[in-house]
């Protein structure tokens, strides 16, 4: 059991280095996203989850993903798309699926030259808690802060083997979300997505 933590220590370090190749001059299986790894896996997420352009229910999702993990590896992308204006508790859900099979990380696509990725912690690790509320409002050390105010606290307190740590209220919605994760992505944070929902 202690060796097997080891492993899961160092592969998941080693993805946090690796990274995914990505050019804007390419695409997967004509699906729009520009990965280079032709065992990426393209998960759309509405009022019905679709697996590389396959309508698939929540179940069946986890079991061809914990196929395909086995097959492809830990490191094959898996990118996740979504409207800006849905729930992000719904979408975490199928989040909890993903990382159940046995993936480290998620990518999401915010747009054609946008895509950031998320790591799923699986061991304790230094970093800075954020707490994505709604309406354009975060919670950093107990207090409330706009995307604005944030990012200037983000710039302050970056070191470059830094998390931030995202974790999120019920009420937040996917845009904030995935305007923290931009901005902490621009800034020069690896971000690792807490408090998941257990599936189905």
């Amino acid at each position: 059991m202690r060796n097997f933590k080891i492993i899961r220590i160092f592969v998941f370090l080693l993805l946090t280095l690796a990274g995914c190749e990505v050019s804007k001059n390419s695409s997967t299986q004509n699906l729009g996203v520009p990965f280079k790894d032709e065992r990426t896996m393209v998960i759309k997420i509405d009022d019905k989850i679709i697996y590389n352009d396959k309508q698939i229910d929540r179940q069946n999702l986890y079991s061809t993903l914990s196929k395909n993990v086995k097959e492809y590896g830990l490191d094959a992308p898996i990118v996740l798309i979504a409207p800006f204006d849905m729930n992000f508790d719904a979408i975490c859900k199928t989040l909890s699926v993903i990382s159940s099979a046995g993936y480290y990380s998620v990518f999401f696509k915010i747009d054609n030259d946008c895509i950031i990725r998320v790591f799923f912690p699986s061991i304790p690790t230094e970093g800075i808690n954020v707490t994505v509320i709604n309406n354009n409002q975060y919670k950093l050390n107990n207090k409330i802060y706009s995307l604005p105010q944030l990012t200037e606290q983000l710039k302050i307190l970056f070191r470059k083997d830094n998390f931030v740590h995202v974790s999120y209220e019920k009420s937040c919605n996917y845009q904030d979300f995935i305007n923290l994760l931009k901005t902490s992505n621009d800034i020069g944070y690896n971000n690792l997505l807490y408090n998941r929902q257990d599936n189905e």
